[in-house]
């Protein structure tokens, strides 16, 4: 909420721009598979191609959007850089995209992935899975529990891309531990009355989401490197 809600209202007010963008990739993790910044084969031409895309109403359709917008910029910016090779930045795609349309969509990447279909670097695989547990209907039912709580600006979505993330990074990882400690120092520096809210809160989605995601949907854990980093592209 202190991070996303930021950039969420300055996208709200002023669009995503190249600026904004790169601040948000760089705190994600992923600037590094966009290009440079400065360049047309980097941030800018991404940002240019995610604000012309044309939303499909489906997960599926719209993780097809995210891939063939990362493919067509990965082969631009090879054509610009002079041999230079770059891998697809398809998980930047999918959080930029969250960032600019968060209704009904969530983000790719390595734990989250991890969370729901193992090690299969699929994101295809991974939103056609999502699909099959009824994404949609899972996030209005927590944003129904986020706004009885008086949280409207919490979104569904990202309460269930926390907790794929949590089941993928597995309890040990250093995402956990570091996460878990902003968490609860957070809390502690909210007034009473809002750390009580947002722990009914807690409370609530957790049992919604054990019902709807866990056992049958979550794969086994299998052990991942340790790592504070939460955005790990693909």
């Amino acid at each position: 909420m202190a991070t996303d809600g930021c950039y969420r209202k300055e996208i709200e007010d002023r669009g995503l721009t190249p600026e904004l963008a790169s601040h948000i990739s760089r705190e994600y993790r992923v600037a590094r598979t966009i290009g440079a910044v400065e360049t047309d084969s980097g941030i800018s031409a991404l940002v240019r191609a995610i604000n012309a895309s044309a939303w499909p109403d489906t997960l599926e359709d719209r993780a097809q959007l995210c891939i063939a917008i990362a493919h067509e910029h990965r082969k631009k910016s090879e054509a610009l850089g002079k041999g230079q090779k770059w891998h697809a930045p398809v998980s930047a795609v999918t959080k930029l995209m969250w960032f600019l349309r968060p209704s009904g969509w969530t983000m790719f990447d390595r734990f989250a992935r991890m969370g729901l279909i193992g090690n299969r670097n699929d994101p295809l695989q991974f939103y056609r899975k999502l699909a099959e547990i009824d994404f949609t209907s899972l996030c209005d039912q927590l944003h129904l529990e986020c706004r009885g709580k008086g949280f409207s600006d919490l979104y569904g979505e990202r309460i269930i891309d926390k907790c794929l993330m949590f089941h993928g990074a597995g309890d040990n990882s250093d995402f956990v531990r570091t996460s878990t400690m902003i968490n609860r120092h957070y809390l502690s520096l909210q007034p009473l009355e809002t750390a009580e809210r947002l722990t009914r809160l807690a409370d609530t989605t957790t049992a919604l989401l054990e019902t709807a995601l866990m056992p049958a949907c979550f794969v086994p854990k299998t052990p991942v490197g340790k790592s504070s980093n939460r955005n790990s592209s693909t």
